[in-house]
């Protein structure tokens, strides 16, 4: 992946196929198997994970304090597309290892206490260097909200593996704030939905994280603050507006100044819903996702029952 990453990728543009792609597969390799029940599969998908862990697999990427240490900060700070990104290096191993490790939940059950044993070692040392590192300097940030909620659905993950509900609930708080601070009212994200000829494909990217967690604090029924669910139910909201007139949703303008880490050239548009908030759109569309938010929000306000 470091090799891969400073040969194929930019600021603007990072190649998944040797990152993102392999760990979707591996996702949906673990939901189909045991959805499915098929002995074939799960025996598939655990002789992979396990083989992800014993290789130590990314394991030599790049850590955040080692980012910090070289420099090349991504657009160097000012716009430049073509300039070398080195944050992405541990940010998408940040986000391997999230999904590496709800795979790896799914086919526990279907593991021995020694298989066991590998997967947490080698989640232990991944969250330890690059999972935790990266959600707590992203949640930090006054601006952006982006894969992962920022890293802290990989942290929940973690959490998940290891039967940890203090963590949990300290994450999920943690993630609330981090949304109060970054979206506004109007349910614009400050810096994501204004990256230049990119916004609205961040802002739905974004949005989508947002939801998810709202969707795993409401399944293990952890209490939901009414400023974040107003804020998302606006952002998402906001979705349907873009797809409609996307030039009404860009006419907001940042309020923050004119994002650096952007391109404003027309031939960067990515004028769509970002391809990773799978079928964000169709929900928009027939009202599932807000009508599960408005639930959600007359409950809090005492207008309705749970």
């Amino acid at each position: 992946w470091s090799k891969d990453r400073k040969e194929n990728s930019n600021s603007l543009t990072v190649v998944h196929q040797g990152i993102s792609t392999p760990v979707k597969k591996l996702f949906a390799l673990s939901h189909t198997a045991v959805a499915s029940k098929n002995e074939e599969l799960i025996g598939q998908a655990k002789r992979l994970t396990l083989a992800i862990a014993k290789d130590n697999t990314l394991a030599d990427s790049m850590t955040l304090s080692e980012v910090k240490k070289i420099g090349k900060r991504c657009y160097d700070g000012k716009g430049n597309i073509e300039a070398e990104c080195n944050f992405h290096e541990p940010q998408f191993v940040m986000q391997f290892i999230g999904n590496y490790m709800v795979s790896a939940s799914l086919i526990w059950p279907h593991l021995s206490k020694t298989e066991r044993d590998v997967l947490t070692e080698y989640s232990d040392r991944m969250y330890k260097a690059y999972v935790r590192p990266i959600f707590d300097s992203l949640r930090k940030g006054k601006t952006d909200f982006s894969q992962m909620a920022n890293g802290g659905i990989a942290v929940l993950a973690y959490a998940y593996l290891k039967n940890d509900s203090r963590l949990a609930q300290q994450t999920l708080s943690q993630i609330f704030q981090n949304i109060n601070m970054v979206f506004l009212d109007d349910g614009y994200i400050k810096g994501t939905s204004f990256r230049g000829v990119r916004g609205f494909w961040y802002h739905t990217f974004g949005v989508n994280s947002a939801l998810a967690v709202v969707h795993l604090a409401k399944q293990w029924n952890v209490n939901i603050p009414e400023e974040t669910l107003e804020k998302v139910t606006a952002s998402a909201k906001l979705i349907n507006v873009g797809i409609a007139d996307l030039r009404k949703f860009e006419s907001r303008k940042s309020p923050t100044g004119k994002p650096s880490n952007a391109s404003y050239d027309p031939k960067d548009a990515q004028p769509h819903v970002h391809q990773g908030a799978i079928a964000i759109n169709e929900l928009l569309h027939t009202g599932e996702i807000q009508q599960a938010l408005i639930i959600d929000l007359d409950v809090h306000q005492g207008n309705g029952t749970a």
